[in-house]
């Protein structure tokens, strides 16, 4: 969380100051720009600086001080990052309406390509071929969650306490909590036990809290769901359980154990090996991890329930960054906010941990499956891209398997 605020501030150093723009681009401008972004947006991170050369230093959109105090609210709350940063860099320029087309310019590409693969998916996945390149790239996504897992530890489990809660979620994950629940009640510990020194940015903002958005929401989601409750229960289910996911989302990635437990586990929609088919689609794809939504979706519902998974998984959190906004500076500012969040990090990378643990045990291993595990956790060790790691990882498992 604080590597990224810090080549912020590096950058910051080495530029002066650069003045504001101070008439606020059209929304189409804003959607253009993200569109753009996001059909390139892979790595997570590090499309960070991408979009800070853009707003900041490119068009001057933003100034440094505004784009730092975004950049650590988007960390501080649920939601992929980076599309939440998307978000923000619009509402500051033209309110909900920028920051709701900002949102939608990054997704879209996303959710067009995963949406797509979907239906080659379930159209081809009895295919012999396609079973072979996905022996394969179920490993790969062993060891991306490994990966995931190890960053999160190293980064946000570095002493004793919050080890502690780290190796306390993932066995009561293992013995059969649900995941949110875990991720509440360490968050709680975490208020009361972290201090944390770490010092958070400054930055005016000029939002006021957007009422009559918020208004609005409430009064749509009072007509769509008991809809959805009456005319397409399947539909509802899923709605509510991307609901959940997103709640518990933070860095993307963290979202996962989650979504195991909801889709495999609780709800038995599909079974371990699809979920993993799953998330391999989603890392071959620009844009945000939790996309694998929309493969959810489809699988129940065709494009309909693609198109529902997908609004309901980005939703809570774009709702809670318009609502934090405003609050930013107390927020970021609070020590129990800040001991939370360092409460709920530890206890994501120790679900993440439980979840390599169980997806493991599910994989029918062979000495090749093995030897490519090692090769995926090299490739990424040293740099390697996601995207051209998976595509490698097919084609092998197309030879191979």
């Amino acid at each position: 969380m604080l590597t990224a605020m810090e080549e912020t501030e590096m950058t910051d150093q080495a530029q002066g100051e650069q003045p504001h723009q101070p008439e606020p681009p059209r929304l189409r401008s804003i959607f253009a720009l993200f569109f753009r972004i996001g059909l390139t947006a892979f790595g997570g991170p590090a499309m960070i600086p991408v979009i800070r050369a853009a707003v900041v230093e490119r068009l001057r959109w933003l100034r440094k001080e505004e784009f730092r105090l975004g950049l650590s609210l988007c960390q501080a709350i649920p939601g992929a990052t980076v599309m939440q940063l998307a978000a923000y860099t619009g509402l500051q320029l033209r309110g909900v309406s920028g920051a709701f087309v900002a949102y939608l310019g990054f997704a879209l590409p996303a959710f067009c390509l995963v949406t797509g693969l979907s239906a080659a998916y379930f159209q081809l996945r009895s295919a012999p071929f396609v079973g072979a390149v996905f022996a394969g790239l179920q490993v790969v996504v062993l060891a991306l969650l490994s990966r995931a897992a190890w960053d999160f530890g190293r980064r946000y489990a570095n002493s004793a306490k919050s080890l502690l809660l780290l190796a306390g979620a993932a066995g009561l994950f293992l013995w059969g909590l649900g995941p949110a629940l875990i991720v509440a009640g360490m968050a709680g510990v975490g208020a009361l036990v972290f201090k944390d020194t770490a010092p958070h940015p400054s930055g005016g903002n000029h939002h006021m809290l957007p009422w009559r958005f918020l208004a609005q929401c409430a009064a749509l989601a009072a007509v769509i769901l008991p809809a959805l409750f009456l005319f397409d229960r399947p539909v509802f289910d899923l709605v509510l359980s991307m609901f959940k996911i997103d709640l518990v989302a933070f860095g993307g990635v963290g979202a996962f154990p989650v979504m195991q437990h909801e889709v495999v586990q609780v709800r038995a929609w599909m079974p371990e090996a699809t979920f993993l088919d799953g998330i391999a689609l989603g890392q071959v794809t620009p844009g945000p991890i939790l996309m694998t939504a929309a493969f959810i979706g489809y699988s129940l519902a065709g494009l309909w329930g693609a198109a529902a998974a997908t609004i309901a998984v980005f939703t809570p959190s774009f709702l809670m960054l318009v609502t934090a906004v405003p609050f930013a500076h107390r927020l970021l500012a609070s020590d129990r906010f800040r001991g939370a969040l360092a409460g709920a990090l530890a206890t994501l990378g120790g679900l993440l941990c439980a979840m390599v643990v169980m997806l493991a045990m599910t994989i029918s291993w062979t000495v090749g499956k093995g030897l490519l595990g090692v090769a995926v956790l090299v490739a990424l060790a040293r740099g390697m891209g996601v995207h051209w790691v998976v595509l490698a990882a097919a084609f092998v498992s197309l030879l191979a398997w």
